[in-house]
């Protein structure tokens, strides 16, 4: 390989400092010629055209000869002198006006530094010369060469079109304003010195345009200013050797540079950047890539600058990227990688949108991880060198798909699967060279075929998985040829998967770490499994784990140590060859049986028949763990550990004995009335003995009935009791009863006694009969005890109190406790009242009363509620007269009489006797009122005859026979004949 050319704007400067030493030697020959031949020479114009080769344009009348120093002054009107042919060498060229060259044998040589005013066009024959022609106005470029070693410089506009053109032998063409390349043109370059193209303005490529290289040295393209592909759907090639010290804008098709080169420039723009060829590129630390698209199709291309693709695309089809050290990478975007080699060695973590490998290689030290889908189909992953320390990791954050025939991981390269891989068609993976490669699966990888991780040379492939691997596909082998450690899951579906050289989870005869799921066949060098540390799981009758031989794993299977999880399912049965001791989890599922040759003894742990069978010549002895499920155990059992059969809940069947000892525990799920289905039932068809602990718990939010009944064991016949039970605290106070019977074990639900009918006051008559009555509700029905002032009543044990007769002893109060085995609840305190008869205390009196006197009769009774009174005379009632007394003033004849009382109260009615009462009728002279007239009336006459004359004396009224209101003599006769009556 020959040495790239990677010139500088420091060479480029010294390539033109050569150029101007040899115009110097030029121009020194041109002198010595110019002593014996050369003149200068003038543009008159008149020979009435344009055409430099009309002698009568000139002033000498001639056409300029060599080493003539030809002058084209300022002309009125403007005009473009016109060079169609011939070869004409001058010294020098001073043009005021355009100049046109034109015509395939058409060359005009300038040995020194040379100006055009105007306009220059050049659209056919050749610009040679060792002199720089500096173009102040317009340089049109449409066909013809440019050769020499000088320079055209313009200053003005440029524009480069039309069909191929040529710039050759050290030509240098610099560009410094305004540049338009359009057409499909070429630019062809070729012999040496090395031309070159210096573009310091703005250059616009609108068309797919080519700067070829056909022979001799490359030219130089040196972009100090802009540079932008705006056109062009297609490709625009520049075979130069590329200096981009300004900014290069890819808008539209691709910009590919196949010279090499070394820019410390830009590359940005919406369209493609491609890097071709054979030679080096350097992206120099100044240097930014931030085009939409970067194809590299060639040579060598090594980036040291920052590089940042977000949302846009790699491609490598070609050639050899290299991201160096210290290089600043962004995103690359969508990776795709067909041929050739890229590498990422840049010291930083390398983000890309996708990655598509279908060739080539990806290598380097950096990590490079992709967020969206990773396709890799063929080609190589690799390390930056066969003895690099950190050799790079490529990471899938997002799905990947491995698929193709022949692919290469080498060189200590690492494979991170971070999401749902898929690994299909019959695909080698192929690994070499040294140190060793790694693939690591963090997600779920889905091997769909018989696929091969090969080991060819150099250190064997480590295998690290994570997470899910799946063989889900293929009905042979799947062969992995290197290191596997298994820290998550791997699971056999179809085939086989062999891990050929090394399980690093298998050493001593242990399988430690990670999950199994085998359905058909897992195989793995060495394979002898005498102690399970790890999780295994043998899904259906036909899963297997077996040696490179093919030979059973589990042949002397004896131990599942505690960190060890086994199950077999779906018909996958396992005797082993030995008693068998439990550490970790044992499961029988799904019609499956695990047999242990003699004792099946457990320590710690678990074992579950989950609709599967344990079954053991021995006895299995539960000493510690758990033994649980809904299946069948097929052997004595004695348990010093936790018994709890169903799967919440469930049935636990055992066909021979169960001892359960002090230590042990039967715990029972309940979640409804159904046996066996809804709640926990341990079945025995021969004898239990049972001590330790019941443990109830409710599941599914579940409540217990009142009066529901479980039968939560049974058993031909039941000795001992539990020494414990813990029961679940029921709702609205109900409680449990656990009844030990001869051949079943069952708690109930009883509910608390209530009273729903409290007892009433009663009051009552002594002598009646009375009852307190109550109603009460609870299972088992409850029992009374009614008291009397807080003191039981012996034998008063009913819903009901009678007492019959009442005496007045009876009064009180009185309630009832109402009890049965959840509660007991005392009724309300009600009151008897005893009432009694009346009776009279005190009967009314006779008595005799002068007429016109008052008169009190009184009675006096006792009796509970109080009497009531009704006054009687001559047995008739007297209206209103209720009281305990009658008052009668004043007394008439017409009240003399019987009186008696008839006294009533709720119990009864008495009546009094009878009192007579005799009324005195009213006599004058009777002033004593003892119905005659006697000496002691006289006594008092004559007191009243005595008195006074003027009025009559008080209480001498009697006196007054005559009533002229004075006792006087003249009543003395009838006084006499009164007192002799």
């Amino acid at each position: 390989m020959s040495t790239p050319i990677t010139p500088s704007p420091i060479m480029i400067q010294n390539a033109r400092s050569r150029g101007a030493h040899a115009c110097l030697a030029a121009l020194a020959a041109c002198a010595a010629v110019g002593a014996a031949h050369g003149e200068t020479i003038t543009w008159t114009g008149d020979g009435g055209d344009t055409s430099w080769h009309n002698a009568d344009n000139w002033d000498l009348d001639r056409v300029p000869e060599a080493g003539d120093e030809v002058v084209v002054p300022d002309m009125t009107p403007d005009i473009t002198v016109t060079y169609t042919g011939g070869s004409t060498s001058i010294t020098r060229l001073t043009c005021a006006e355009s100049l046109a060259i034109s015509g395939a044998s058409a060359t005009l040589t300038a040995e020194t530094n040379s100006t055009v005013g105007d306009a220059l066009t050049l659209s056919a024959g050749t610009l040679d010369g060792a002199g720089d022609v500096t173009v102040s106005g317009t340089l049109t470029w449409a066909g013809g060469t440019m050769s020499g070693s000088g320079a055209t410089v313009a200053n003005g506009p440029a524009e480069i079109s039309g069909g191929t053109k040529n710039i050759q032998n050290g030509r240098t063409l610099e560009l410094n304003a305004a540049t338009t390349w359009s057409g499909m043109s070429d630019l062809d370059t070729r012999n040496s010195p090395a031309s070159m193209i210096i573009n310091n303005g703005d250059l616009d490529i609108q068309d797919d345009v080519h700067l070829d290289f056909t022979t001799g040295e490359r030219l130089v393209f040196t972009n100090t200013g802009t540079l932008t592909k705006s056109g062009g759907v297609g490709v625009a090639a520049i075979e130069a050797v590329v200096n981009n010290g300004g900014s290069m804008e890819v808008d539209s098709g691709t910009l590919s540079l196949e010279g090499g080169g070394s820019s410390p420039g830009s590359f940005s723009g919406t369209g493609t950047l491609e890097f071709d060829g054979v030679q080096v590129m350097t992206l120099e630390a100044a240097s930014t890539v931030t085009v939409a698209n970067v194809l590299f199709d060639g040579g060598t291309t090594d980036i040291l600058g920052t590089y940042d693709l977000s949302g846009s695309t790699t491609t490598v089809s070609g050639g050899t990227a290299t991201y160096r050290p210290g290089a600043s990478v962004g995103v690359v975007g969508d990776l795709s990688i067909t041929s050739g080699s890229i590498e990422f060695s840049s010291g930083a973590e390398i983000n890309v949108t996708s990655i598509t490998i279908s060739g080539g290689t990806l290598r380097g030290s950096d990590t490079v991880t992709s967020a969206g889908p990773l396709l890799w189909t063929g080609g190589t992953m690799s390390g930056e060198t066969v003895t690099e320390s950190d050799p790079g990791v490529t990471v899938a954050d997002d799905s990947a798909e491995i698929s193709g025939i022949t692919k290469n991981i080498q060189n200590g390269r690492t494979l991170e699967l971070n999401a749902a891989t898929t690994w299909s068609g019959v695909s080698d993976l192929d690994t070499r060279n040294s140190p060793a490669s790694t693939i690591i699966n963090n997600g779920d990888l889905d091997i769909q075929d018989d696929v091969h991780l090969d080991f060819t040379s150099g250190e064997r492939p480590v295998f690290t998985n994570n997470g899910t691997l799946t063989k889900s596909g293929g009905v042979s082998e799947a062969v992995f040829e290197g290191s596997v450690t298994n820290n998550g899951v791997m699971v056999v579906e179809s085939g086989t998967l062999d891990l050929d050289f090394e399980l690093a989870n298998f050493s001593s005869l242990t399988l430690t770490g990670g999950t199994y799921i085998v359905h058909t066949t897992l195989k793995f060098r060495d394979a002898e499994i005498v102690t399970n540390a790890a999780t295994v799981v043998l899904d259906g009758p036909a899963a297997e784990i077996v040696d490179h031989f093919d030979g059973d794993a589990l042949a002397g299977f004896d131990t599942n140590d505690a960190a060890g999880s086994f199950t077999i399912t779906n018909g996958r049965d396992l005797t082993t060859p030995v008693p068998f001791s439990n550490a970790g989890d044992v499961v029988a599922s799904a019609g499956s049986t695990f047999s242990a040759t003699g004792d099946y003894i457990q320590t710690s742990g678990s074992t579950t028949v989950d609709a599967g069978t344990l079954a053991s010549t021995g006895q299995v002895d539960i000493q510690g763990g758990s033994l649980g499920g809904d299946g069948t155990v097929d052997a004595p059992v004695t348990s010093a550990g936790r018994v709890h059969p169903g799967l919440s809940a469930g049935l636990l069947n055992g066909t021979s004995t169960f001892d359960q000892a002090g230590a042990g525990e039967l715990d029972i799920e309940i979640g409804g009335p159904s046996a066996g289905d809804t709640y926990d039932v341990l079945t025995v068809d021969g004898v239990v003995t049972l001590a330790g602990a019941l443990n109830v718990t409710l599941i599914g939010g579940y409540e217990p009935p009142a009066a529901a009944s479980y039968d939560i064991l049974t058993a031909a016949s039941i000795s001992g009791e539990f020494d414990s039970v813990s029961l679940p605290t029921l709702a609205d106070g109900n409680c449990w009863d656990v009844d030990h019977g001869a051949e079943t074990v069952s708690l109930t639900v009883f509910s608390p006694a209530s009273i729903t009918q409290e007892p009433t006051d009663e009051e009552v008559c002594e002598g009646a009969a009375v009852a307190f009555t109550v109603t009460a509700d609870g299972f088992p029905a409850p029992t009374y005890q009614w008291r009397k002032d807080g003191q039981d009543l012996p034998g008063e044990t009913g819903s009901s109190l009678t007492i019959d007769p009442v005496s007045v002893e009876d009064a009180g109060l009185y309630d009832v406790v109402v009890t049965n085995e959840c509660d007991s609840v005392t009724s309300l305190s009600v009151t008897l009242t005893v009432n009694t008869s009346p009776t009279i205390t005190q009967e009314p009196t006779d008595a005799t009363i002068c007429e016109g006197d008052p008169i009190i009769l009184s009675i006096a009774a006792d009796g509970s509620p109080a009497p009531t009174y009704q006054w009687r005379h001559d047995g008739q009632e007297l209206t209103g007269e209720t009281g305990s007394s009658l008052t009668i003033d004043p007394v008439s004849v017409e009240d003399a009489g019987s009186y008696d009382v008839v006294v009533t109260n709720d119990c009864d009615s008495v009546t009094s006797t009878a009192a007579t009462l005799t009324v005195i009728p009213i006599t004058a002279g009777d002033f004593d009122c003892n119905g005659t007239v006697n000496l002691d009336d006289h006594e008092v006459f004559a007191g009243c005859l005595l008195g006074p004359l003027a009025s009559l004396a008080p209480g001498c009224e009697l006196g007054d026979f005559d009533g002229d209101g004075d006792v006087d003599l003249g009543d003395f006769a009838a006084f006499q004949a009164a007192f002799g009556g």
